[in-house]
Parts: structure tokens; C-alpha cells; sequence
């Protein structure tokens, strides 16, 4: 309920990376390589993201709410959201993550896709072949299970998943989407290769 979600939103997205705020935080200075890349995104939010695109685009159904199991498209509000940590947990970045909530007409929150360094854009789904400007968020092979124990490091609330197959009114949008879409995920691999080194460090 919107109570709940408020009360969400006043601790920091990384609340859940242990179940529990952490009780050994500092503020992370980033190194020079980050700090160009911060530069170039767009500047951070009340809620502690960076929105990168919004928009209307065809979402296609799971097929489950169907008698014979029919993917229909409908159309849906989306918004992509970056969130990269701002401090370091026990001397460790926290998983960096993005969001692509999408929404009814009535702005009614349907579900979210979490996307984080191990997701993948694919320009062309197999089973939308007969639209054109047709794209889908997956994962790369080996990935992380989002939907086991680990889901519980992103402070997502609601219906989540991490595959989704989207489909854009022209080419120009869906290339528009996708850069989007990449931008994120490799602001997301930068973070993670600096936290495997805080993880490193830690080791020794």
C-alpha cells in the first residue's frame, strides 16, 4: 500500500543487500573514472535514482492470464531508473541496479524489471518477429538468479522480474530505448568491477 511504499522510500535504496541497514556505512569518494562517467548521467533524484528515459511503449503479456496462453501487446508507461551507491557497506560497494517500471494509464504500478551488469538488450526477440522495432531485456548466460535469495539485495517492492519483450512505435524510439537501456547496464558493470575489488581487498 502507499504507506508502506513511504515509509520504503525514507531509508536508502540499499536497505535490503542484508535484510537490515547495515551497521557500518561511510560515504564513498569515487575514483576519477567514476566521477567522469557520474558526470555524463543525469543528476540524481529525490528517491536517490537517475531517471534515464521515460515513455510509452507495447509490453507483451506472459500469456497466464489467457484461456488458450495468447501474448497480447498493450501499451504501457515505462520509466528507466539508475541507482548506484553513494556508500560503502562494511568497507564494500553495494550491487548497483537499475529499474523499468511500467505503469497503467491511470499510473498504476503494474511491476519492474530489475536490470543490473548481468542483464543484456537484445535488438531482435524470436517471437515478435512478425512486428518490426521489437527488443527484450534478458539475462546473460550464467547470471545470478535474481529470483532466489539475491533478489533480496535491491530494494524492489512488488511484481518483479528480469526479462521483459518490448516493442516501439519506430526504429528511432527503439534505439533510443536501447542506448538507454546499455547506458545503464554498463554504469552498472563499472560499479560491480569496483566492488569486486573492495571484495578483494577485504579478503587479504
Amino acid at each position: 500500500n502507499n504507506t508502506s511504499m513511504k515509509k520504503a522510500n525514507n531509508y536508502p535504496r540499499w536497505k535490503n543487500i542484508s535484510g537490515n541497514l547495515p551497521k557500518k556505512h561511510k560515504t564513498w569518494q569515487s575514483p576519477p573514472r567514476v566521477s567522469v562517467m557520474l558526470r555524463a548521467l543525469p543528476n540524481v533524484d529525490r528517491n536517490g535514482g537517475r531517471i534515464f528515459q521515460e515513455g510509452k511503449l507495447m509490453k507483451k503479456g506472459s500469456g497466464k492470464t489467457a484461456i488458450v496462453g495468447r501474448r497480447n501487446w498493450k501499451q504501457r508507461i515505462f520509466k528507466l531508473t539508475l541507482f548506484l551507491p553513494n556508500v560503502k557497506v562494511d568497507d564494500v560497494l553495494p550491487h548497483p541496479y537499475a529499474t523499468l517500471e511500467y505503469s497503467d494509464e491511470d499510473g498504476k504500478l503494474l511491476g519492474t524489471v530489475v536490470i543490473d551488469a548481468y542483464s543484456t538488450i537484445e535488438a531482435f526477440v524470436q517471437k515478435s518477429s512478425k512486428y518490426d522495432f521489437c527488443f527484450g531485456i534478458r539475462r546473460v548466460d550464467g547470471a545470478v538468479d535474481l529470483f532466489s535469495k539475491n533478489i533480496k539485495k535491491y530494494a524492489v517492492e512488488g511484481h518483479v522480474r528480469d526479462s521483459i519483450d518490448l516493442r516501439a512505435i519506430s526504429r528511432e524510439e527503439q534505439l533510443e530505448w536501447e542506448k538507454a537501456f546499455k547506458k545503464a547496464v554498463a554504469s552498472c558493470q563499472l560499479i560491480e568491477d569496483l566492488r569486486a575489488s573492495d571484495l578483494n581487498d577485504s579478503q587479504r
